[in-house]
This record gives C-alpha cells, structure tokens and sequence, in this order.
C-alpha cells in the first residue's frame, strides 16, 4: 500500500498537511485534473498551440512534478490547442508592459493605440483587436486600445439615490454641487430625479452638476367658488390641501355665504399640504335710519357702524305776542298832507 502511495504521489508528510505535485506532463487535461482532484490541489488552464502535441495534451505545469505543496494549492497547467495557429489571450485589464510579455510567448506582436478614458487608471488596456480566444498567423500583430486621461469626469448614476448620497457621490469626482426641487408623483420626496448633466456624461474636471430632486407629488387645485364654506373647505382638504378663509363684503345676496375667490386658483398645480386662501362673501352690516325733525328738517342719516341710534327732539314752535303797531295820528279835514302820505281811516266797528 505505501509503495502504491509513493507511485500515485501521494507521499508527504501528513501531520503538516502537505502533498507532492504529481508528474502531469504529456497527458491529457482530464486525466491530469483527476490526479490533482485526488489530491486536493485546485487548478487552472491556459491554452497555448502546440505543433507537436495533440489538443488537450498538458505542456507543462508550475509547480513542477515532485513540488511540495500545502493541500488546496493551485496548480497552472499549460494545454495544447491542436492547432498550430497561435490563439490570442485577453489582453484587457493588462498594462502594456505586462500585455507585451503575453504576447512575446505567443510569438505574437502588438500595436498601442490612445483612447481617452477616465473609468480606469491610464496606461490600462480597455480593449483589443483581435478579441482574446481568436486564432491567428503567427507572428500577428495584436492592436490593443490604451486608456489615457481626458482631462474630463463622468458624471456618476445617482438617480433614486438621497440627496446626502447623491451629493456624496458627485463631490467625491470633483464636481460642484447645485440643487434644485420640483414636484413629481413618481420619484419618493426627497429622492434625486435627475441629474443635468445626465449621469454617464462626460464633462470636463470640475463642472457644476444639478441634482434636481423629488419635492413630493402634487395635486390639480380644484374650483369651490360659488360652494359654501363647508363644501369648499371639505374639497379642498380631500385633495390634500390646507384652507385659509377669509371674509369678503358682497352686496349681491347670491353671493352671501359663498366663496367669491380662491388663490392658488381652480386647476393650479399645487404641493400636497399647500394652503389654499378662499374669501366667503357677507352682507354689509352698515344701514341707513331717516329721523324727520319736523316738517321743513332735512334728513338725518345715522350709521350704525359708526355711532348708536339717537332719538332727536322735535321743537315745538315757541309762542309769541302779537305786537300791535299804535295808531297814526289822523291830520284834521282840511290840513295840507305831504305827497304820499297814506292816511288812514278809522271806523268804529260799534253802531251808534
């Protein structure tokens, strides 16, 4: 059984938990991922063209046969394609220095070309052409895009996002921050609508962005003039509006009692919570008294609202003796008279 151990690879020392890599050159990848499975070593595979070995033969291995390694260690194997047309690797996430070397052991060569990307750090290869897995000539040259800075910043997605994390998110890239609000019925208040610029633009270093967030849904103000207080103020607070009444002076009767006017008005896009104003009409409460003093008096108006109703004494005509002029002396028969001068002539009213 031990001799058996020794030939599998199994010898090691156990109370160290340590196993010996078995000699896994030559053979084909299914039986060489048996033998490390037995042995509790993980493995990976890279592909790698072959002019002499069949596909799916293993190449090599690192660690070499015979290494002592810790139970669960990796194991690289490098396996054949079958072809003899080199197959290019991904190159994408390398820098170049490390995507040169991968490409050398391919016999493969490589073109830089510059793309302005500030999403990784710069000299990082975003992309290739050929794409990796591709099979081509040896000696083929592999063009690979390099990222190099912009001089601009992508404004980051913070739609939904709080204000606080919004806010976070853009100073964290160097933004300056403007924040506005306007109502929605479909973004929670105080969530971030938009942003302007949109998220995913790039602008240069340093711009101003405006979070524009939720200031909560709204409602359509609805029309209570020529409804009573009650019904008004009933309408106005199921919409989810505030009242503030006031009373208005109306000389039409129609309009007593009712509301004359609304602000904000009938159809206005309103906050929920906004406080609505209405004016409710109501007689006038001044009024006119005639008071007749007497018969050739001129009317007395009196304004309850400004003094209280007076009772005006009537007069009586004061009594008087009647003054009766003395007689004028009666010039005798025959006396001259001035020109003009009345003369008078008493008769005795008594019969003789």
């Amino acid at each position: 059984m031990f001799l058996l151990a020794r030939q599998l690879g199994f010898s090691g020392d156990s109370t160290t938990g340590t196993v010996v890599v078995p000699s896994i050159e030559r053979t084909l990848l299914s039986e060489a991922e048996g033998q490390l499975k037995e042995r509790g070593l993980r493995y990976n595979v890279q592909r790698e063209n072959s002019a002499t070995l069949a596909a799916d033969t293993v190449i090599k291995q690192t660690p070499v046969a015979g290494a002592k390694v810790a139970e669960g260690s990796l194991v690289t194997l490098t396996v054949a394609t079958g072809s003899t047309k080199p197959t290019v690797p991904n190159l994408v996430g390398m820098t170049t220095d490390q995507a040169k070397s991968v490409l050398f052991s391919y016999g493969l060569s490589m073109l830089i070309q510059e793309r302005k990307d500030d999403s990784v750090d710069p000299g990082t290869i975003v992309s290739q052409e050929p794409r990796a897995e591709s099979e081509v000539e040896s000696g083929a040259t592999v063009t690979v895009s390099v990222a190099v800075s912009s001089g601009e910043k992508t404004v980051p997605k913070v739609d939904k996002l709080s204000i606080d994390e919004a806010r976070a998110a853009l100073t964290k890239e160097g933004f300056l921050i403007v924040v506005q609000s306007e109502p929605s019925n479909d973004v929670e208040k105080g969530l971030v609508i938009r942003t302007e610029p949109t998220g995913g633009t790039s602008v240069a270093k340093g711009s101003s962005v405006v979070i524009i967030s939720s200031g909560g849904k709204v409602v359509a103000v609805p029309s209570v003039i020529g409804k009573d207080q009650a019904s008004a103020t009933a309408a106005l607070e199921g919409a989810g509006l505030t009242v503030n009444a006031k009373e208005r002076i109306e000389l039409d009767p129609a309009k007593i009692g009712k509301v004359v006017s609304q602000t904000p008005p009938e159809g206005a896009d309103a906050d929920l919570g906004t406080t609505v104003f209405i004016r409710v009409g109501i007689p006038d409460t001044a009024t006119t008294t005639k008071v007749v003093a007497a018969s050739n008096a001129t009317d007395v108006t009196v304004t309850e609202s400004s003094a209280p109703l007076q009772t005006v004494p009537t007069v009586a005509p004061a009594t008087t003796t009647p003054v009766v002029p003395a007689p004028l002396p009666v010039p005798a028969a025959g006396a001259p008279t001035s020109t003009g001068a009345a003369v008078v002539v008493v008769a005795s009213s008594s019969s003789a």
